[in-house]
């Protein structure tokens, strides 16, 4: 018995509807990063490490391991989580971040992690997403801009005679640092002002791309390079966020924006800029010269960022 065309048609509709039914669950992909804020950190004050897991599913968290470490300590008595989602046409991405606070009790450097990470979703039980760890460096005494208060031992009477020494070579001294400031690319004293036709990131953009690229092999340049950067950023934080910047560590300016419930994106990049300009300058970090290349369109994304 054969089958019209109108049998045939028939038949066909109702296999592709019936295929229709059927339907194939799509797992989700996990990501995670993690990242420890500040890297360089004073023994005795306190550090957060952040995980940031990224899903194109909602997910349940089961257990989120952050590991404890001998010479840091961390703190069960901090947590700090948060969650966003982001829609592109019909796509959702959704982000979680999990934040814990370390002291740190010993100086060394310590890698903290992996990460391990247990979730479930509606079409997965029992999942392990596995992040990388972390590294933080503990100094004695974290790096900080130079004090003008010099402390020294009592001189005895039979040493005053050295005294018109020590003031001559105090003052080729204080000369010979106004010469090497001088020779900074970074000088200047005028604070930024944004004008009609430029903002004062952009006027902060253009002061850091005018500075002279060191040579990978001459450190001296590079950190003095890096000061430079230093310097125009922490200008730009001062005149853009009204915040002290003197005598603060990057960490204390962190401390600061926190506690005014002002750190969004643009300032925790040019915040991080600041930590790595630390690392360089304190902690003998030797950048190569694709890395100081980068520099300049680091800080364009950091600053130029649309809030």
């Amino acid at each position: 018995m054969s089958l019209n065309s109108g049998h045939r048609a028939i038949f066909i509709a109702i296999f592709i509807f019936l295929q229709g039914l059927i339907t194939f669950p799509v797992f989700a992909s996990v990501t995670g990063t993690a990242e420890v804020y500040p890297r360089l950190v004073r023994k005795g004050d306190t550090f957060q490490v952040t995980l940031t897991i990224n899903s194109d599913k909602s997910i349940r968290f089961q257990n989120v391991d952050f590991p404890a470490i001998d010479g840091v300590t961390l703190n069960a008595n901090f947590i700090s989580d948060g969650q966003s989602i982001a829609y592109s046409g019909q796509n959702q991405q959704f982000s979680y971040t999990k934040t814990r606070m370390y002291s740190a009790d010993v100086v060394g450097q310590y890698d903290i992690g992996p990460f391990r990470i247990n979730y479930d979703t509606d079409d997965e039980l029992g999942k392990e997403v596995l992040i990388e760890p972390v590294s933080v460096e503990v100094y004695e005494d974290a790096p900080r801009p130079a004090s003008t208060i010099i402390f020294g031992e009592k001189i005895p009477w039979w040493k005053y005679l050295m005294i018109p020494a020590l003031l001559a070579l105090l003052a080729g001294l204080v000369w010979a640092w106004v010469r090497m400031k001088r020779k900074k690319p970074s000088v200047t004293a005028t604070p930024l002002v944004a004008t009609a036709f430029r903002t004062l990131e952009q006027i902060t953009v253009e002061k850091i791309k005018a500075l002279e690229f060191p040579n990978a092999d001459d450190f001296t340049r590079i950190r003095e390079y890096y000061d430079a950067v230093d310097d125009i950023l922490r200008e730009y934080l001062a005149g853009r966020f009204e915040i002290r910047v003197v005598d603060s560590t990057s960490y204390e300016i962190r401390l600061e924006f926190t506690r005014r419930k002002r750190l969004d994106a643009r300032a925790g990049g040019v915040l991080k800029l600041i930590n790595d300009c630390d690392w360089v300058k304190f902690a003998k970090t030797h950048p190569t010269d694709v890395e100081i290349r980068q520099v300049p369109e680091r800080v364009a994304q950091a600053l130029l960022v649309k809030t």
